[in-house]
């Protein structure tokens, strides 16, 4: 008589035991915020900081123009804010390719004027694109 010996085959237990035994991950889905009319300077909701009361506290004689054209110069820049006050300076930032990066600093010679030209040609368009201007506490004079 032949004897054989079964060898009893193991069981693997399963890599995922009950699911009740796992705890529980709660993923949490991202929500985007509206920050359309939201302060960048204070973080709260209800205005932009242009007309933030933080701002208004410091003084600045710089404001920020955007979505300006490439062929837009330092000159028509000038002669533009030129109609809500005196210009001293204009600093328009050129990328790698020579062309400037869309926007620019305009410095003005009094702290009434940024804010004054923010009231007059907020609205207007510059060499046909209309800019976006806000307040800035850009350093033109920095080396």
């Amino acid at each position: 008589m032949e004897e054989t010996s079964e060898i009893p085959k193991k069981r693997h237990k399963k890599a995922n035991k009950n699911k009740k035994d796992k705890p529980k991950v709660q993923v949490k889905k991202a929500v985007k915020e509206d920050k359309s009319n939201k302060c960048y300077t204070c973080k709260e909701p209800g205005h932009t900081a242009r007309h933030c009361s933080k701002n208004a506290e410091r003084q600045t004689k710089v404001i920020y123009v955007g979505n300006i054209c490439y062929p837009t110069s330092e000159e028509s820049i000038k002669e533009f804010f030129g109609q809500a006050a005196t210009v001293a300076d204009v600093e328009i930032p050129v990328g790698k390719n020579g062309h400037n990066k869309h926007h620019c600093f305009v410095e003005f010679e009094t702290y009434a004027g940024p804010l004054k030209a923010l009231d007059m040609l907020g609205e207007q368009k510059l060499d046909g694109k209309k800019v976006r201007l806000d307040l800035s506490f850009h350093n033109l004079h920095q080396n």
